[in-house]
């Protein structure tokens, strides 16, 4: 009977050997990460869903194309099917939708609508901390508070404290005159947690006419096709 205790013991104090801290569960996956990817260009198939609630009404616009994820540059997309309000648009048209967004929403506005970045990007200038088990969606995972120059975030990884899976990101940032909060879904495509879907809103407050306004673009995107080239 007087083992048990003992026992119990050794197994908490080994349990708490074997458990990471958040700056290490980081590393873990940069260098995964890094052992996979090869500075190769990735694309995916992307269709989204954008919502602009104001004052004048909604506005739904929904896209499909391709984005390209090269090694030096920020994520490239390319429209190939446009359509707003529920009328067909010609492809190029996007780019006129783009600056009304930016007119109405500013750097909140195309920071939300952008294509989501690659994970090594967002976690490679954050600082990490608080590492806690939890779950998402019923997969044990362990959740990574990030906080850095543009904003603090979560970051949601798998129990594995030699080579973790990123599942999920959560950044928020006050850009501009507004906020934007986004969540990112990963998934694992030959080493590489790679996005898959996206929501993501950005909200600011307007005056016009003396009366305050409140505007929202609200995003949903979803990644398919992951493939180098």
């Amino acid at each position: 009977m007087r083992l048990a205790p003992l026992l119990l013991l050794v197994v908490a104090v080994q349990a708490r050997a074997q458990t990471p801290n958040a700056a290490e569960v980081v590393a873990a996956w940069q260098s995964g990460w890094d052992r996979a990817y090869a500075g190769q260009t990735l694309e995916a198939d992307e269709r989204s869903v954008r919502t602009v609630e104001g004052p004048r009404g909604d506005l739904r616009v929904e896209a499909e194309g391709t984005v390209a994820y090269a090694a030096d540059r920020p994520p490239a997309r390319t429209a190939e099917r446009l359509r707003v309000g529920g009328r067909e648009l010609r492809p190029g048209a996007g780019a006129r939708y783009g600056r009304r967004v930016g007119r109405a929403f500013g750097p909140a506005g195309r920071l939300a609508a952008a294509p989501a970045p690659l994970p090594d990007r967002v976690l490679a200038g954050a600082r990490a901390s608080d590492l806690t088990p939890t779950a998402l969606d019923a997969t044990p995972a362990w959740r990574v508070s990030l906080a850095g120059d543009r904003g603090q975030g979560q970051a949601w990884f798998t129990r594995d404290a030699r080579a973790p899976r990123l599942l999920a990101l959560r950044t928020e940032a006050g850009v501009g005159d507004g906020r934007v909060v986004r969540e990112v879904r990963y998934v694992r495509v030959d080493g590489l947690d790679l996005p898959a879907g996206v929501r993501a809103q950005a909200t600011v407050r307007q005056r016009r006419r003396l009366r305050d306004y409140v505007v929202t673009l609200a995003v949903v995107a979803d990644y398919s096709g992951h493939r180098a080239r």
